[in-house]
């Protein structure tokens, strides 16, 4: 659905891979296959708690994500303005 997106959405210039509801690997995936935001952290979600499904990730363990799938991560505004571009750290 993702490169569809790409392809079929050519006006939209971000597509969000979300990892939350679909895991963090499809989420990884995702950033193969067109999208260029991983998502971030959430700060509170009801409609999945409610429903017992809990999924957590922390600022740290999102960059990694990115790094392990090849890609550099960096931290945005919400109209896409890159404040910074993460440098690997030796632990990473």
């Amino acid at each position: 659905m993702i490169a569809f997106s790409r392809v079929y959405l050519d006006n939209f210039q971000h597509i969000q891979a979300s990892w939350f509801s679909e895991g963090k690997k499809i989420g990884q995936i995702a950033l193969h296959f067109g999208a260029d935001d991983f998502g971030g952290t959430l700060l509170e979600e009801n409609v999945h708690a409610a429903a017992n499904f809990i999924n957590t990730t922390s600022a740290e363990e999102c960059r990694n994500l990115i790094w392990e799938s090849g890609f550099i991560p960096a931290q945005r505004t919400t109209l896409y303005e890159i404040l910074k571009v993460e440098e690997k750290s030796a632990s990473a």
